[in-house]
């Protein structure tokens, strides 16, 4: 399948190179050009034990592709995480990051004339944020278009990221849209015998990953 990501931080990089070594064709995308350049080169941002190797073998394989703007990314995939940032505040979270990524996603939705593409939300965010912060701006933006949203939150531990992705014991959909429930089910077939798929909605897959962070 041919997938995007937005953003290479910790979870959105290593969900990359991840999907790309079971041979998804992944573009990935971050504003942040000297990152790209990195990943272009080869060169893991940060350290993750094992992924450094697998980084070089998916770019040199082109199974991982690292893209200039969000025009390309679109263009070439049929859907894309987003898996940027939603650092902590007062009682809250910054979903500033997230945001701008949905608007600007939205609009190369838009450009593209991409029908039905699917948008999975990856990033750590509030119950509620995507019907009631996400879902609007999409609606707004893309009302000639069809377009499938769900919620699909990581459970990767900084330092065991490649052990926790490749043996995950479970993967969460949320979403009240079946095509985008098939849609991630397609992404992560590999894994349909060693883990359990649950199903459910945009809130309560929001809810699970808190859940589990707090475990």
């Amino acid at each position: 399948m041919k997938i995007g990501v937005i953003g290479v931080g910790y979870v959105g990089l290593s969900t990359a190179i991840c999907l790309a070594s079971i041979k998804h064709e992944i573009s990935i995308f971050d504003i942040n050009k000297e990152k790209i350049k990195q990943i272009s080169e080869k060169k893991l941002p940060f350290f993750e034990r094992g992924l450094q190797e697998i980084l070089k073998n998916v770019i040199s394989s082109k199974n991982l592709i690292p893209v200039k703007n969000l025009n390309e990314l679109v263009g070439n995939t049929e859907g894309c995480f987003i898996c940027v940032g939603t650092p902590t505040k007062a009682n809250s979270i910054d979903l500033t990051q997230i945001i701008n990524a949905v608007k600007s996603l939205a609009d190369s939705i838009k450009q593209n004339d991409k029908n039905d593409y699917k948008i999975i939300i990856r990033s750590t965010i509030i119950p509620n944020t995507t019907r009631n912060t996400i879902l609007p701006i999409l609606n707004e933006k893309l009302r000639e278009l069809k377009f499938g949203l769900s919620v699909v939150p990581e459970f990767l531990r900084e330092g065991n990221a490649l052990d926790d992705f490749m043996n995950v014991d479970k993967i969460v959909i949320g979403s009240s849209d079946e095509n985008s429930i098939i849609f991630v089910k397609k992404i992560f077939e590999n894994f349909k015998d060693r883990c359990e798929f649950i199903e459910t909605s945009l809130e309560s897959a929001e809810l699970i990953k808190y859940t589990n962070n707090a475990f």
